[in-house]
């Protein structure tokens, strides 16, 4: 009969006899400081290095408020519990949610999935600010749901900067600007940077960055990141020519990658032929075979997501 003794109390193989499991899992249980450098997911905080390959800007949460009739037999987060499965056996390990339907109903299915995935999910609270003066309540702040803050172009017109500004000094959080042109994406850097924001916190997504290249090397060059969030709707090889030129410029530190999946019928699981996996089985190689370098791609992919998720809690 098996019974603990020094040679198995460790639990494993080979290991020596004084490798207590018991007291590494409890080691392991001890709950980070929020003092030091930290991404805070859906599930809890974990330290930056923790992330590894990471999507930055995976709408996801839509698919919670997928109309009925576009619906097929697979329930929209069983679906999404077999694709991000697959995105991590290809190699992915964090995802951020961005998507305007986060929130009441949708939250907690963002959550189910979380607890149920080998992948860290990040979510980015979008806020609708009613004044320069509104401040995210401190328990809200500082929960264990919120990864980093998301603004619309719209709202920062509306008077949101000061606010945003606000917000991001209070919680340590990172922000997302969502933006449907290239001109309102330079505008409201301009306006959150005048407003105190640090833009090097800042990242821009849902643009056709090819489209929009002008637009692209404005906002970096005003100190702000952008994401090439939307690769499976766009064409790969004139974005990989991009992101080619961009590097080249030195813009590497940057840059970030997702897929875009937002939509039901982009879901590998749902015939798909690449999915949310593509982000990182195929694109990277297009973005090389263009000549970026790969310790580039690794930036966009891993460096630069931890550099701007990362809470540096002695600074709040």
């Amino acid at each position: 009969m098996w019974r603990r003794s020094e040679e198995t109390d460790s639990g494993w193989i080979g290991a020596g006899a004084d490798d207590d499991l018991d007291r590494r899992m409890a080691d392991e249980d001890v709950a980070l400081d929020l003092a030091q450098p930290h991404v805070m997911t859906a599930l809890g905080p974990i330290e930056p290095g923790a992330l590894g390959v990471t999507l930055a800007g995976e709408p996801i949460a839509d698919l919670f408020v997928t109309d009925a009739g576009e619906r097929t037999a697979i329930d929209p987060k069983h679906a999404l519990l077999a694709e991000l499965a697959d995105a991590h056996a290809i190699g992915v390990r964090s995802l951020v949610v961005s998507g305007g339907g986060i929130g009441g109903a949708v939250l907690p299915g963002v959550r189910w999935l979380a607890e149920r995935i080998p992948v860290h999910v990040v979510v980015l609270h979008r806020v609708d600010f009613a004044g320069p003066d509104s401040l995210l309540e401190p328990d809200e702040a500082h929960s264990f749901t919120w990864g980093g803050l998301e603004v619309t172009t719209e709202a920062v017109r509306q008077g949101a900067a000061k606010a945003l500004a606000r917000n991001m000094r209070a919680t340590g959080l990172a922000a997302r600007i969502h933006a449907d042109r290239a001109d309102d994406a330079v505008d409201a850097v301009i306006r959150l940077r005048n407003a105190g924001v640090d833009v090097s916190r800042i990242w821009v997504g849902n643009l056709d960055w090819v489209v929009a290249s002008a637009a692209a090397a404005q906002v970096l060059n005003l100190g702000a990141t952008i994401a090439f969030d939307r690769l499976l709707g766009d064409s790969r090889q004139p974005v990989a020519t991009l992101v080619g030129s961009l590097v080249e410029a030195g813009w590497a530190d940057r840059l970030l990658f997702s897929s875009g999946a937002g939509h039901a019928d982009q879901l590998r699981v749902r015939g798909h032929p690449t999915g949310i996996a593509m982000a990182l089985d195929v694109f990277p190689l297009v973005l090389m075979d263009a000549g970026v370098a790969a310790q580039d791609v690794r930036r966009g992919l891993i460096d630069n997501p931890a550099r701007l998720l990362t809470i540096h809690g002695e600074d709040r």
